[in-house]
């Protein structure tokens, strides 16, 4: 088995993503409607997956004229790619974005690095986010290719873009909620016990994409 470099492995994998930008177009979703009058701090908490990213730096921005604004706040990722952050009293749509950080590839056992840079992380967007409430939303190579569509379609990140993008990708990859479903390890022994259908497919997609770079010899 041959093992490729950190950039060179992410990279890949990351073109892989971008191959399923060809979907058929999506059709309008719903956005957000008003929020809950209080005006606590918000907190959005998931985990950065591929497999689970540790150590890797979480960054929530806000999302301003259909693109990204400023930062809300920050979190570092545990062991098994769990994260915690607060948002203020922020209401509308987040960008959220992992940079740095490492995980162990699936298919070769590699300890891949995640590029420091910002804007060259997995990326995950939510057309919502309430002051007050407390959302998940998983970090995923699924939910960067939502991002990605997103952004390329007319308007930018509006909420109904976003809510329509994080819907064609699920329904692409068979019915997952790619910002709510917490996808399995399956470098984990017993990892599937008790886990939902939706949650062992997720996490066996993001391993097979692992496994296609390798077939691929790329």
């Amino acid at each position: 088995m041959r093992y490729k470099s950190d950039s060179t492995l992410y990279t890949i994998i990351l073109s892989l993503i971008f191959l399923v930008l060809g979907l058929t177009a999506c059709g309008s979703g719903g956005g957000g409607g008003n929020g809950p009058a209080n005006k606590t701090p918000g907190k959005i908490t998931g985990k950065a997956i591929k497999g689970p990213v540790s150590g890797g730096t979480v960054t929530a921005y806000a999302v301003t004229s259909g693109a990204k604004g400023s930062v809300l706040g920050t979190a570092i990722t545990d062991a098994n790619g769990n994260y915690s952050l607060t948002i203020d009293n922020y209401s509308g749509p987040v960008l959220l974005e992992i940079t740095g950080g490492s995980y162990t590839d699936e298919a070769t056992g590699t300890i891949v690095n995640l590029p420091t840079t910002a804007g060259s992380g997995l990326q995950s967007v939510m057309d919502n986010v309430y002051a007050g409430s407390t959302v998940q939303s998983q970090i995923t190579p699924l939910t960067t290719m939502a991002v990605a569509r997103v952004q390329n379609m007319p308007g930018g990140l509006t909420a109904s873009n976003i809510n329509a993008a994080n819907q064609s990708i699920g329904t692409y990859f068979g019915g997952i909620d790619i910002l709510n479903t917490q996808p399995i390890n399956p470098l984990v022994s017993g990892s599937a016990s008790g886990a939902s259908e939706s949650a062992i497919n997720y996490g066996l997609i993001l391993a097979g994409l692992s496994q296609q770079v390798e077939a691929l010899d790329l």
